[in-house]
């Protein structure tokens, strides 16, 4: 493969690039472009205030050398020819140096602040991106949610009759690795951001927490007695035992971590195609730990009312989701390809969840009575 060219500083083609990233609609950027610090400054939601102290400073300096130019020039031209025809270029720079040169060095120092505050910022939101969709991914690489829900109704209990029995006040489980480093290390530059999504990156980051000392709860207390049933009725106002009480707390901390970090991902990845694919990954560990939850706990539990409002939520945003990853996407369809391979289970998770198909409850597209109901070559392709 034969490297692109690089641009020169100043050409037809930079022009170009900065007309691009001012009008482009967002549906159209590359995966190249989208991850420019130039188009995402003037199109991140992460720096709107930077953008309107760039839009301050640029406005009044374009208005203040539009007025030194038409007011000033005439009489600084009748005053450099009045001096020598042979010096007037730099006789005409001195003259306007004392008028232009204060303001454009304020406006110019202004828009380089604001570019390089911009640019740490959507660092920050690139950091937290990657730590929070990582660590959500690795939990549903090793299908987690499936793996505590199958432990509640089968626990690990027998072998050869036997009742295998963890002592009282084990600590067998034992969790010291730095899993959050840059959480760890960067959570004060967490106030840059909106209110909004730090409250849901840090909901995640405790929750997560919460779930390593739920773990080890589970591994201090005695696994179930032979000829106890392993699992209660569904809806049951009791846990049938302190193990399966455990248990059901560490597939609910899961579920509320994973809920938190698809709400921090859908605020800090703003290339739809990889905040689609990511929140598809993370939606099928949260289904699926939903899909327990929500007819697990009795009628009267506060949290069986926390998670029946969660459902109409579930019921608009995941069939949308899918409508979007399944629709065509004209040149960037390859961008799309990952999330196309993976929109296939998020349907059979949904179907698991609600019992219904989730191409029937796509909602109408713009223009459409009918739902939108994607392409052969797009179902096949997430298949």
């Amino acid at each position: 493969m034969t490297a692109k060219p690089r641009p020169r500083l100043i050409s037809l083609q930079s022009f170009k690039t900065l007309w691009r990233a001012l009008t482009l609609p967002d549906a159209k950027l590359k995966a190249e472009e989208s991850a420019s610090t130039l188009f995402r400054f003037f199109r991140s939601k992460h720096v709107v205030d930077l953008q309107l102290i760039f839009t301050f400073a640029v406005l009044p300096l374009l208005y203040y050398i539009l007025i030194v130019l038409f007011v000033g020039l005439p009489s600084a031209l009748h005053h450099v020819g009045a001096i020598s025809a042979g010096d007037s270029l730099s006789e005409l720079f001195t003259t306007l140096t004392p008028y232009m040169g204060p303001i454009v060095a304020a406006c110019v120092g202004i828009i380089a602040w604001a570019y390089r505050s911009a640019s740490t910022r959507l660092g920050v939101v690139d950091l937290f991106a990657c730590e929070i969709s990582t660590l959500c991914r690795v939990g549903t690489i090793f299908d987690l949610g499936e793996h505590y829900v199958g432990q509640y109704h089968t626990p690990p209990a027998e072998k050869n009759d036997v009742i295998v029995k963890q002592p009282a006040g084990s600590n067998s489980f034992v969790s010291q690795e730095e899993y959050f480093p840059v959480f760890d290390h960067n959570a004060n530059d967490l106030q840059v951001l909106e209110a909004t999504v730090v409250n849901h990156i840090t909901e995640f980051y405790t929750f997560m927490k919460a779930l390593r000392d739920s773990l080890r709860k589970l591994s201090g207390t005695e696994l179930p007695q032979a000829g106890k049933p392993n699992s209660e009725e569904p809806r049951a106002k009791t846990e049938p035992d302190p193990w399966h009480a455990s248990m059901s707390n560490v597939i609910y901390m899961l579920f509320l971590a994973y809920e938190s970090g698809r709400k921090a991902v859908e605020d800090l990845i703003e290339f739809e195609p990889t905040a689609a694919e990511n929140t598809i990954v993370i939606l099928l560990t949260e289904l699926k730990c939903y899909s327990f939850l929500h007819t697990h706990f009795a009628p009267d539990d506060v949290r069986d009312a926390r998670l029946k409002l969660r459902e109409k939520d579930y019921r608009q945003e995941v069939p949308a989701l899918y409508g979007r990853v399944t629709s065509p996407h004209g040149d960037n369809e390859k961008d799309w390809i990952q999330a196309n391979r993976t929109v296939s289970e998020l349907a059979r998770r949904y179907k698991e969840t609600f019992g219904d198909e989730i191409a029937a409850a796509i909602p109408a597209m713009p223009g459409s009575s009918t739902p939108h109901i994607a392409h052969q070559e797009q179902v096949s392709l997430a298949r």
